[in-house]
């Protein structure tokens, strides 16, 4: 008997261990504890457990990489000096993004520039979320390629999700 109700209740129990599998085109959003809170047209709204669901991407575009090598409208550091692309330094870059994960990396048109120093001491990129840029400076490759595209596509990517 008793070995029959543990098995039970570990049949029971493993549904919410396993992680939720999303379609494509939709995203993971975790189980997590919702606070009280009021909306703004004054309605009280009471704290809740909010269970795991999938939500409908809308930001998951085929990855497009747009070069340029000059400096961007409105750029807000204009003391900054930009400049093109190697040949090899695209290639490079190329197949440090081909590694990213997808939700990383589907995001629809970027603009990468290349640009010698930043205006912030040892800073090897910069991105610009509300126009899809991403600078890198003459020091990004002692970082990493890969590391630096995660960082800045994830700026990118809350942007995105968050606004």
């Amino acid at each position: 008997m008793n070995r029959y109700f543990f098995i039970t209740i570990i049949s029971l129990l493993s549904h919410s261990v396993f992680a939720l599998e999303c379609p494509e085109g939709q995203f993971l959003v975790n189980a997590h504890p919702r606070t009280s809170y009021y909306r703004t047209n004054g309605t009280f709204v009471n704290s809740s457990n909010v269970e795991a669901y999938c939500k409908v991407s809308t930001f998951s575009k085929p990855l497009i990489l747009k070069y340029l090598s000059s400096m961007p409208e409105g750029w807000p550091n204009q003391l900054e000096l930009f400049k093109a692309w190697s040949p090899r330094e695209k290639k490079s870059l190329e197949k440090e993004i081909a590694k990213l994960p997808k939700m990383l990396r589907d995001q629809g048109e970027i603009t990468l520039l290349r640009a010698i120093r930043s205006a912030f001491p040892d800073n090897p990129s910069t991105a610009a979320p509300d126009e899809s840029i991403i600078v890198f400076y003459d020091n990004a490759q002692t970082f990493g390629y890969k590391r630096i595209l995660a960082h800045e596509m994830a700026h990118l990517l809350f942007k995105e999700t968050v606004g």
